[in-house]
């Protein structure tokens, strides 16, 4: 067999799979419909985010996602403290993450929490589990609910001065996403009286509170 015909072929391959790669962007819509855990890496300067968590100020990110057929996409993101009681309670924070301005393939994902563990311990990391089985569990129930995608999350000091820690955690749907697929709109208003809600999604939503003990 010739191979001064057959190595040029492959370079070709080789080149045309990885503009493939370059080209091929996260699909926002089936990020949530799949099961599969996701491998991330979130590395910034982790005694800023912590020290500042009160703040709720931006800061610069870099973040990689591997999923189960083993692609990979990775870029810079913006990210910050979220939440009212944890982000006072629990030394790590949930977070808002920013993909908008990645200028990669990930910025489909838009803006999307992440729930992590209050802290660095096997207890924290269990109650983030259950937190996110909660989520499934209602998802079983209505198709008004946030959909969640579970991580393992790598968290590592861009400074270098703390060492990595990895540990379950989950991202949630943006609400507006949510709204759209169900026909509906997010009402910014703080108080609602129950008699203006829909009273059999009420009713379900105070037993399935009352099942999780929340």
């Amino acid at each position: 067999m010739n191979t001064r015909f057959i190595l040029p072929v492959l370079s070709f391959l080789f080149i045309s799979f990885q503009s493939f790669s370059q080209e091929t962007k996260i699909d926002s819509i089936g990020f949530f419909k799949d099961e599969s855990v996701i491998k991330m890496t979130l590395s910034t300067d982790m005694k800023g985010l912590i020290a500042n968590k009160m703040k709720m100020q931006d800061q610069p990110a870099a973040i990689t996602l591997q999923f189960a057929d083993n692609s990979i996409f990775a870029g810079d993101v913006t990210i910050r403290a979220r939440g009212i009681t944890r982000k006072e309670t629990c030394n790590m924070p949930p977070l808002m993450i920013n993909f908008k301005n990645s200028g990669s393939a990930i910025r489909p994902l838009d803006k999307l929490k992440l729930v992590c563990g209050c802290g660095n311990t096997a207890e924290d990391e269990r109650m983030a589990l259950k937190e996110y089985l909660a989520y499934k569990i209602y998802n079983q129930l209505s198709d008004k609910s946030f959909r969640v995608r579970l991580a393992l999350i790598t968290y590592e000091d861009s400074k270098g001065k703390r060492k990595p820690m990895t540990q379950y955690g989950f991202f949630i749907e943006d609400v507006d996403v949510m709204a759209k697929r169900n026909g509906c709109k997010e009402l910014n208003k703080t108080v609602i009286s129950q008699t203006a809600t829909n009273r059999d999604n009420m009713t379900m939503v105070e037993i399935f509170q009352y099942m999780i003990g929340n």
